[in-house]
């Protein structure tokens, strides 16, 4: 009896309980595959032969690292998916070229996302013969929820004058060159449903009649501007206008040009600043480049009063500092300003000070230049204090905040700290990012291997 038992037992554990699960289950399972790995599931068994072919998720994906002649390979075998693939819906549609493709495949490709109802497309585009065109049915598909569109070489993609997609949410541009040739504003202002707008490495073409980017988008909530790219020279010639009445959100990174918001943000919630000055062109000098890059950011603060929470990477705060007579100039008031934050590079760790605890500290700076405070024995000392009202500061030029740890520590101009405090009457806390202390014995044993190498 005892036998059988276990030869029942053994049995029982043979079963594929897996492969009796519905298709739309197995399906759904497949999607969180790349496209290839989940087609490869078909030689499991008759069951699976044919179960990615309704995948809800396409997958394609060419390079970097494999050979320029394997693209006839790629393109057969994209063609081959799309040829016996089902007529089921498609939620997401990923194209990734990182080495040059046809671009009629492309097209094929953008097509057949249309026509199966996608939800999502993105399209990185690498096409040295001609530009990809995009279809006019394209420019009228309800279903498109996101779009990210990537140029990843020159002109691979040409962007239509409009779009006019009506249920679009969010829009991710990457690698674009606006002119007057392919750009009208009506990009934007055509998707009615707009509420996420991605601009990542665009620029306006140098020398052109289009000196000056309209976004206008009435339901846009949230604007992300990353890397703008603008030779020095032309960086103030140029300008982006902002005319989106509903936002709540602003990042800005990188290089910018002037950011001109139209109209009042009565709804902003939060804004990230991580501005950075190149310094490549030996030509320009450095001071005047941080010196115009602050006004720059002082005039897109003033756009900005109604902001609730402001976060300024140490880098901005640099830049921030170079303008000349920084305390005497007059305030820009961000009345509903409650929460700010210096951020740092690979933080570690972070402190929230009071205003009030702060204030106090520059008050009391006495006749110092650089006052250096150790802010976890402060906060647990210091009691709580009433209002405190920014005061004359002498010649304090820098605070040095330590979090308690030897060498992190964190150095913020006074100028700096002064200005957006006295800007801010109803902000409550400074959080302060504290970033990683790499030790001298990482920097030795990174210069040893790098010696081994050689």
């Amino acid at each position: 009896m005892r036998n059988q038992r276990n030869k029942r037992v053994r049995i029982t554990d043979k079963i594929d309980r897996f492969s009796e699960l519905p298709d739309s289950i197995l399906s759904h399972i497949l999607s969180f595959l790349c496209t290839k790995t989940a087609i490869r599931t078909s030689v499991l068994s008759k069951r699976w032969r044919l179960v990615w072919a309704s995948l809800p998720n396409l997958d394609f994906q060419y390079g970097p690292g494999k050979p320029q002649h394997s693209s006839h390979s790629f393109t057969a075998f994209v063609n081959h998916v799309l040829t016996l693939r089902d007529n089921s819906q498609i939620n997401t549609f990923r194209f990734s070229a990182h080495l040059d493709v046809d671009p009629n495949l492309v097209e094929e490709c953008i097509s057949y996302a249309v026509c199966h109802n996608v939800q999502e497309l993105k399209i990185r585009a690498f096409c040295s013969r001609r530009p990809v065109e995009i279809a006019p049915e394209f420019l009228t598909c309800q279903s498109l929820r996101v779009l990210k569109l990537t140029c990843a070489s020159s002109m691979s993609l040409v962007l239509p004058k409009t779009l006019g997609l009506p249920n679009l949410r969010t829009l991710h541009l990457k690698h674009f060159m606006f002119s007057e040739k392919n750009f009208n504003g009506e990009i934007f202002s055509s998707c009615l449903s707009l509420e996420t707008l991605v601009l990542c490495k665009c620029m306006i073409k140098p020398r052109d009649k289009l000196m000056i980017l309209n976004i206008s988008a009435l339901q846009l909530k949230n604007l992300e501007i990353l890397y703008w790219r603008c030779p020095w020279l032309y960086n103030y010639e140029q300008a982006i206008f902002v005319a989106t009445p509903k936002l709540t959100s602003i990042r800005i990174e990188g290089h910018i040009s002037p950011v001109c918001f139209k109209e009042e943000l009565t709804c902003l919630n939060r804004v990230y600043i991580d501005l950075c000055c190149p310094s490549s062109c030996a030509t320009i000098d450095l001071k005047d480049r941080k010196r115009k890059t602050a006004e720059n950011l002082m005039s897109m603060l003033g756009d900005l009063s109604h902001v609730r929470s402001l976060t300024l990477s140490l880098k901005t705060i640099e830049i921030f500092s170079s303008i000349p007579n920084l305390r005497e100039r007059e305030f820009y008031t961000l009345r509903n300003l409650t929460f700010l934050r210096f951020k740092t590079e690979h933080k570690c760790t972070e402190i929230t000070i009071p205003i009030n605890i702060m204030v106090y500290l520059l008050k009391s700076s006495g006749s110092a230049k650089t006052l250096v405070v150790d802010l976890p024995k402060i906060l647990s000392t210091t009691p709580h204090l009433k209002e405190q009202k920014l005061s004359t500061l002498g010649d304090l030029k820098h605070i040095k905040l330590k979090a308690g740890r030897k060498g992190m520590n964190v150095t913020i101009p006074v100028n700096v700290m002064t200005y957006l405090l006295g800007s801010s009457p109803c902000v409550e806390n400074l959080v302060v990012e504290f970033p990683e202390v790499v030790s001298c014995t990482f920097f030795k044993k990174k210069l040893v291997l790098k010696q081994n190498l050689k």
